[in-house]
């Protein structure tokens, strides 16, 4: 028979985990954002030049 982890082991990986998850939306943000603001300038005409 398989042996269960102990109850703190499983809090401490899901406090790990959501902190992972965290992390992973914070950084898909910013790179959402950044891919985003040439197609901003694209769409209203104003090149790079002009900032």
């Amino acid at each position: 028979m398989k042996e269960a982890l102990p109850k703190q082991n499983w809090r401490k990986d899901i406090v790990n985990i959501n902190l992972l998850l965290v992390l992973y939306i914070l950084q898909g943000i910013t790179i959402g954002i950044a891919s985003c603001i040439p197609l901003l300038l694209a769409i209203y005409g104003s090149p790079w030049k002009e900032l």
